[in-house]
């Protein structure tokens, strides 16, 4: 049994483990009632910032691929990339995005640093807007406000991360060529390719040195959060959690955060739910109201991502075969 194969039952198995219990607790039938309740214009509404997050987000790998054919492809292969992210378990649907630039003459290695400057800028950009929310914020229960705390430093670790890898990285890898080109090991053909691509995914981090093109991207992460946080306040409003943007900014963050970790299963059902119910119980909304909205949230959401996905399908799979037809 391959790794894949294992991780798939793991998965499997974690999400029918942790809806089984979150179940327990209320009638899962009533999440479609809640979703039936949502207001037309919310749904309306908050699906155009959906597809408005989409867009900043291929404008972003647009700028930091130097992407030459249609804006159009790119922004289907963000939609497409998007529905498995939010499909497949573990982070594994990160790796279609590799797959379907790489077939698009993208170097592997130029893909792989372009995402990884993406989730870090997103980590950023998170930290930023929640920080600027609890700023906002009176008070909050001691467990929010230590998880406030973390998130203060995971923003600077990743500022850390980045500034390191922008100014050193490249002088990282010459090192470790000196110092392999020293010794036998320094002569395998796998220790030199390692070096090879090091250097190339560290060259790609260049593209943040300038202090206008940090900006930038780093604007991009922010309009891409920022639309999405409006989105999920508008969905959370519309299911009856009627509290302010800046503790429903609050309490989206730990389950978002959730949604970045390898410890999703199918579709992410379970492990979202918990954590948000876990995150609004904190925030004072009752325990059936905030699992029920959890998976009303998670199934809304993920319609969003569906109907992209299959727009990004089409696009890049079934109108090239109706051309060549």
């Amino acid at each position: 049994m391959n790794k894949k194969t294992v991780k798939t039952i793991l998965a499997i198995i974690l999400t029918a483990v942790l809806v089984w219990l979150l179940s327990s607790q209320v009638n899962l039938v009533e999440t479609f009632g809640l979703i039936k309740s949502l207001p037309l214009q919310i749904l309306l509404a908050s699906f155009g910032l959906y597809i408005l997050g989409h867009i900043g987000r291929a404008v972003r790998f647009y700028r930091l691929l130097g992407w030459k054919t249609g804006f159009h492809e790119l922004f289907s292969i963000v939609c497409l990339h998007n529905l498995f992210i939010n499909t497949l378990p573990a982070r594994t649907g990160e790796v279609s995005y590799l797959y379907m630039t790489q077939k698009r003459d993208v170097p592997l290695t130029k893909a792989g640093s372009v995402l990884v400057i993406a989730r870090v800028l997103d980590m950023i950009s998170i930290s930023l807007i929640l920080v600027f929310a609890v700023s906002f914020t009176e008070s909050l229960p001691a467990v929010l406000t230590a998880f406030s705390q973390w998130i203060i430093i995971l923003l600077l670790v990743c500022l850390f991360f980045l500034f390191m890898a922008v100014y050193f990285g490249t002088n990282v890898i010459e090192v470790l060529q000196k110092v392999s080109g020293k010794f036998k090991f320094g002569e395998s053909k796998k220790v030199q390719w390692l070096l090879e691509k090091g250097m190339e995914i560290a060259e790609s981090f260049t593209v943040l040195k300038s202090r206008w093109k940090f900006l930038e991207h780093l604007s991009y992460s922010l309009f891409i959060w920022g639309v999405r946080f409006v989105l999920f306040w508008l969905i959370l409003f519309g299911l009856g959690i009627e509290i302010g943007i800046w503790l429903g900014i609050i309490g989206i963050t730990l389950p978002m955060i959730s949604t970045f970790l390898p410890i999703q299963g199918l579709g992410g059902f379970g492990t979202f739910e918990g954590v948000f119910a876990g995150s609004f119980i904190l925030l004072g909304v009752a325990t059936q109201t905030a699992i029920l909205s959890g998976f009303a949230f998670h199934i809304v959401f993920l319609t969003y991502a569906i109907v992209m996905g299959l727009y990004g399908f089409v696009v890049l799979t079934l109108v090239p075969k109706l051309k060549k037809n």
